[in-house]
């Protein structure tokens, strides 16, 4: 039934493309269907690794 039905999340992120010169996290879903959601955009504090574990650990609850 996985693979029948298979998603994947994309996670991007881009810097320094705002005036904050904040980094944005885009999350994507692509469905087994050829179709694309959006998941989630977050905005960062920094570029720091407890900056994006605090994202992953927000985007999985």
């Amino acid at each position: 039934m996985a693979r029948d039905f298979m998603a994947v999340l994309v996670i991007d992120c881009t810097y320094k493309t705002n005036r904050f010169n904040m980094p944005l996290l885009n999350a994507i879903i692509l469905t087994g269907m050829n179709t694309i959601l959006p998941f989630a955009q977050v905005w960062l504090p920094g570029e720091a690794e407890p900056d994006f574990e605090w994202a992953f650990v927000q985007l999985k609850t």
